[in-house]
């Protein structure tokens, strides 16, 4: 795996521990109390955002079936849209989560302890997928974002990274913090 990978890798890693340490300080009803009607419990944050890189990795499995040729290399519209999904979760706008990580996807119930687990498995599993792809690919654009389109793998993990940054603020929300 290139080493801007790996980096990308361990912060992600580094920012998951992080918010988990943090919310070790409230229990499991605390965590899945919503702060108001209709609006998420930061336990239904964390499994968005968890659920979000799981379909992306099962999306980037399905997709390394295809030929490295077949795919179209990255360029400076992938930077843009990279770019462009970085300021939007930069900003404080809200918007509507797609249905595939929204509300009807995310348990009504889950404990902090599970889902930390779950995560964890979960990018371990990520880190061998990724180390073990045809190094062409990671020159390509080669994920899907649902919204802004086409990324390289560096800007894949730039998301999740970013999307757990864009979601602090709701956390702290729902738990009065």
């Amino acid at each position: 795996m290139p080493p801007p990978l790996r980096q990308r890798l361990q912060a992600m890693d580094t920012a998951l521990e992080a918010l988990l340490l943090q919310l070790e300080a409230y229990d499991d009803e605390q965590l899945n109390r919503p702060p108001g009607p209709g609006r998420w419990s930061a336990m239904q944050v964390l499994q968005h955002l968890m659920l979000a890189e799981k379909l992306s990795q099962q999306y980037i499995v399905k997709k390394q079936q295809s030929l490295p040729g077949q795919l179209p290399s990255a360029g400076l519209g992938t930077w843009w849209r990279e770019m462009l999904v970085w300021l939007f979760l930069s900003l404080p706008f809200k918007r509507k989560a797609p249905a595939m990580v929204a509300e009807g996807a995310l348990p009504a119930y889950a404990t902090l302890a599970a889902t930390a687990a779950e995560w964890r498995q979960q990018r371990q599993q990520l880190q061998e997928l990724l180390a073990g792809l045809d190094p062409a690919l990671h020159r390509k654009a080669f994920y899907r974002h649902p919204v802004a389109g086409s990324m390289t793998t560096a800007g894949m993990l730039d998301f999740f990274r970013w999307h757990i940054e864009h979601h602090r603020r709701q956390l702290r929300e729902c738990l009065g913090a």
